[in-house]
């Protein structure tokens, strides 16, 4: 009893918090569409946000085959278009720190009866996947700009950080008892989740798998950066190759600053990253709020109408 209401109480702060945040963005498109009428603009061109919501759609499918592929690999079998629609739920809680809030798919494939240990290792294994394609797609502006060295020490330190943990385990654990011995409780109890999450990690590191999971991966991102060079044609910015690094480059600090989301950080970087090119003020945060309402805001929207639905559904979902 103690458990529901508090899954209900969390599930409440999350929706407040998402309506606010779609509040702001609201308030922002309603600026600049006074100050300088761009969704005008993008009116005028009708297939733009079917377009930018197409090639999202496309980029999370390719996503959800990889993820079917690595669970199929570790012997777990469920209905294809029902696991879809656990994937995209987690979508709903995209915007909490580190996206953990998509873990929400665990409740769901736990019901088709994937364990919920492989659920969270596919989870930090396609998070860590997803790190490092984002950095490969980033590399040219992050090049431009200076941040190269930066971004690479960033990157590097999580995926070593994660593979070590996946290959000695034993020395994580040691450290979870030392936190547990100097009462630090609530960091014992991450770094045991971090630790069920990457142990199965390791029957998926094989040359043929990692290949394989980056190549979707890549090409699901690569569209999604695209989108947002296709953005800024329409809006009339003349764009070169390396800009399609900036999405990518802004999502990188969103996931680092930690904030849930990226909300706030990664609008900023694009803005100045637009600002560098010679962009107007207006313009360039006007871009960043598109591609983000086109993107994770789409995300939330489409994960909370599949979290409904599956919800709603009283048989068993185990094949």
């Amino acid at each position: 009893m103690e458990k529901n209401v508090k899954e209900t109480l969390a599930r409440r702060a999350v929706a407040v918090s998402l309506v606010v945040l779609t509040m702001i963005y609201v308030v922002a498109l309603i600026y600049f569409e006074t100050q300088n009428h761009f969704l005008s603009q993008i009116f005028d061109h009708p297939p733009v946000f079917i377009t930018m919501a197409a090639m999202a759609f496309f980029s999370w499918l390719l996503r959800y085959f990889r993820w079917h592929w690595l669970l199929s690999k570790a012997g777990e079998k469920f209905v294809f278009f029902t696991g879809l629609l656990a994937y995209l739920s987690g979508f709903a809680y995209t915007a909490t720190p580190g996206k953990v809030g998509e873990l929400i798919r665990i409740r769901y494939f736990h019901r088709m009866g994937v364990t919920v240990q492989q659920t969270i290792t596919a989870f930090f294994w396609e998070r860590a996947l997803d790190v490092f394609v984002i950095f490969l797609l980033a590399l040219p502006i992050t090049y431009k700009y200076g941040f190269l060295w930066h971004s690479l020490v960033f990157v590097g330190l999580i995926v070593l950080g994660l593979t070590a943990i996946a290959l000695f385990p034993q020395c994580w654990r040691k450290s979870i008892h030392l936190l547990r011995r100097i009462r630090l409780t609530i960091l014992a109890r991450l770094a045991r989740k971090l630790l069920r999450g990457l142990f199965g990690v390791r029957h998926w590191l094989h040359v043929k798998t990692v290949f394989v999971s980056l190549l979707l991966g890549i090409v699901a991102w690569t569209i999604i950066a695209v989108s947002f060079l296709y953005l800024l044609h329409v809006l009339g910015v003349a764009v070169q190759l390396e800009d399609i690094g900036i999405y990518p480059l802004a999502m990188l600090i969103g996931a680092a600053s930690f904030i849930p989301g990226g909300v706030g950080s990664t609008e900023a970087v694009i803005t100045m990253a637009l600002l560098a090119d010679g962009l107007s003020w207006d313009l360039a945060a006007f871009s960043a709020v598109i591609i983000r309402v086109a993107n994770l805001w789409t995300a939330v929207g489409v994960g909370g109408i599949a979290m409904l639905y599956l919800e709603n559904r009283v048989e068993s979902f185990k094949k």
